[in-house]
């Protein structure tokens, strides 16, 4: 079993690593392609916060999207 979409783990990094692609049409807006950041040491406490952020970036896109 793998793990959640969203979620990778970096080779020579410890823990999880939130990985959120930006929509095509939204990039040169947001000015980058994916939203990277680290998301926790356990696989638990990296599952909550990916809920959390996507829930994020959905705002973010749709607030984005608004203003093109």
């Amino acid at each position: 079993m793998g793990l959640p979409t969203g979620l990778i783990q970096i080779k020579g990094r410890k823990g999880y690593y939130l990985n959120l692609t930006v929509p095509h049409r939204l990039r040169k807006a947001i000015g980058k392609a994916v939203i990277q950041k680290k998301a926790g040491d356990t696989l638990e406490a990296a599952k909550r916060v990916l809920a959390e952020e996507q829930v994020a970036a959905n705002r973010l896109f749709d607030r984005v999207a608004k203003e093109l």
